[in-house]
């Protein structure tokens, strides 16, 4: 079972004797990151040692070379490993954020290996979804978790426990402009529930379309029933 230590001056170091540390910042585990954790895990597995994660983001400072005399100084051996390729390019974070802020979830699912995914409590919306007759799920999310683009998606939600399909939208809703600001809000399929005060996860698995503003309530309607209608035959 893994344990989560702060290491500062009350941790004992000596556990760190004999064992396999895997450095970096590791924001997201994505296939880079899986890949170097699976390294420190086989070589720690040979030895017949602890593995560690070792995690701080100090500037950016550090460096191969850095690293290397820290490691002389601290009996270390330090192993440099390239970055993960994947389409051509290396695996990173910043490849991913750009990807998601382009609404590309599936490319980015790709390098994370799995999909990409938010938590958000649910709280009062405007209320326009009701009178449509297609109750939504808006969602509080804080914009330094906002990666992704804005946009209508298809998704999966995860309601205490339960998986739902899900048509999202990200973003400011384009015909209510006026009297809104940037939010996410989620249909959830074959759901009818008080979830008020709840907090959901959203899995982001396809792009259905751009945010744009629309003529009439009856176009918009039209529109957001083809894309419940899309996530009910495609997830």
């Amino acid at each position: 079972m893994a344990e989560i230590f702060n290491v500062d001056e009350s941790f004992d170091r000596n556990r760190f004797d004999g064992a396999c540390c895997a450095f970096g910042v590791f924001d997201g585990v994505h296939k880079g990151h899986q890949a170097l954790l699976s390294c420190a895990i086989e070589d720690a597995v040979k030895r017949g040692s602890a593995s560690f994660v070792l995690t701080f983001g100090a500037r950016a400072k550090g460096t191969e070379e850095t690293l290397a005399a820290w490691g002389s100084r601290n009996m270390c051996d330090v192993t440099a490993h390239e970055l993960l390729c994947l389409e051509g390019a290396p695996v990173s974070a910043t490849r991913i954020r750009g990807l998601l802020s382009e609404g590309a979830v599936e490319e980015a699912a790709r390098l994370l290996g799995k999909p990409w995914k938010v938590r958000g409590t649910v709280v009062s919306g405007r209320g326009e979804g009701a009178q449509m007759g297609i109750r939504t799920a808006n969602l509080r999310i804080p914009d330094n978790l906002r990666s992704i683009g804005d946009g209508v998606y298809a998704a999966y939600a995860i309601v205490d426990g339960k998986r739902y399909k899900a048509a999202v939208n990200m973003g400011v809703a384009a015909t209510f402009a006026d009297r809104t600001t940037s939010n996410c809000e989620a249909h959830l399929l074959d759901f009818d529930g008080d979830i008020y005060g709840h907090e959901i996860e959203l899995e982001f698995i396809a792009w259905l379309r751009p945010m744009r503003a629309f003529d009439d309530v009856d176009e918009l309607i039209a529109a957001i029933m083809s894309n419940i209608e899309w996530v009910r035959e495609h997830l």
